[in-house]
């Protein structure tokens, strides 16, 4: 559900991408730079952009959120869930565990690699899911880990970029002389394919979102986080104000400050009962295209689907 404060984060994001490659396609306007030399700097630019992303976010998600390691001691059930769902992935080593302060139910993964990742719990995750819930959810992001999704979308999210500065120097080329250039009608060319390119990352974050999701399904118990998730989305009251919205597309879920109520009608439903939910999600219609999380109630049925499938395969 894209939520008011939602939007404006988002539209924030796009007004600083906008302030940064607008000063880069203004010296590419002004200079007559155009052919191989155009696509080279474009592509040194995204490059840049995207190691720093990689190399750098790391460090600023543990401190935007206040992230901080846990040791063996502090919490030995936890690191036995992830030592055993490590050892489930084949991962090269088991994530660090790090304790987020912050009374909305969450969790979500991040790293540079397999070697370098790192699980973070807030703690109304851990004060208001029972063992085999706060497992389903280990699982889901040990299958983020397994699969390489920071990875993955670092280097996805460049696209946009990339695509903006193709158009930019594609509409440039073709334009003729700087006299006949229509230069509001290069630069809106230009968004056109960054918002195009915007997304293509998002549906391939909602199709990372289903594929960590089955790989929590079949290592653990794929009912358990059904019901984590419900918790998360539609239960547990209104999100916190201390809820870091900059980084909401790592969360395993996002709370849509539905009222508790709503929360008894998503623990137990039964199919008919839940593609019922699913056509009042679609109220949103297209705007799920703008989400990097696909709609709770589709994933909900998709792991009720998944359950019945290894229940049958037992």
């Amino acid at each position: 559900m894209v939520t008011k404060l939602d939007f404006v984060s988002n539209f924030t994001v796009v007004l600083l991408f906008a302030v940064i490659s607008g000063l880069l396609g203004v010296v590419l306007y002004f200079s007559g730079t155009s052919g191989a030399f155009s696509i080279l700097l474009a592509l040194a630019f995204t490059g840049l952009i995207g190691f720093a992303q990689w190399y750098f976010a790391p460090s600023i998600i543990r401190l935007i959120t206040g992230a901080r390691e846990i040791e063996r001691a502090q919490a030995p059930k936890i690191f036995s869930i992830v030592d055993r769902l490590s050892k489930k992935a084949n991962l090269p080593k088991s994530p660090k565990i790090l304790i987020v302060k912050n009374p909305s139910p969450n969790a979500f993964a991040f790293g540079r690699g397999q070697k370098d990742a790192n699980i973070a719990l807030h703690t109304g995750l851990l004060n208001s899911l029972d063992e085999e819930e706060v497992e389903a959810v280990l699982a889901h992001e040990v299958g983020h880990i397994k699969h390489r999704d920071v990875v993955i979308m670092t280097i996805a999210s460049l696209l946009p970029v990339l695509l903006y500065y193709a158009a930019i120097i594609l509409l440039n080329s073709r334009s003729g002389n700087r006299e006949q250039r229509n230069s509001l009608a290069v630069f809106a060319g230009g968004f056109l394919a960054r918002f195009l390119g915007q997304l293509l990352v998002l549906w391939l974050s909602r199709v990372r979102e289903y594929s960590a999701d089955e790989f929590a399904s079949r290592v653990s118990n794929g009912k358990k986080l059904a019901s984590a998730l419900a918790k998360i989305s539609y239960g547990l009251g209104k999100r916190s104000s201390d809820s870091n919205d900059s980084i909401s597309c790592l969360y395993i879920g996002d709370n849509t400050r539905e009222n508790p109520e709503t929360l008894a009608k998503y623990l137990d439903l039964s199919e008919k009962e839940l593609s019922r939910a699913i056509g009042k999600e679609k109220r949103f219609g297209f705007m799920e295209a703008f989400m990097s999380h696909p709609l709770t109630s589709k994933r909900i049925l998709a792991l009720k689907r998944l359950s019945e499938r290894k229940e049958g395969a037992q």
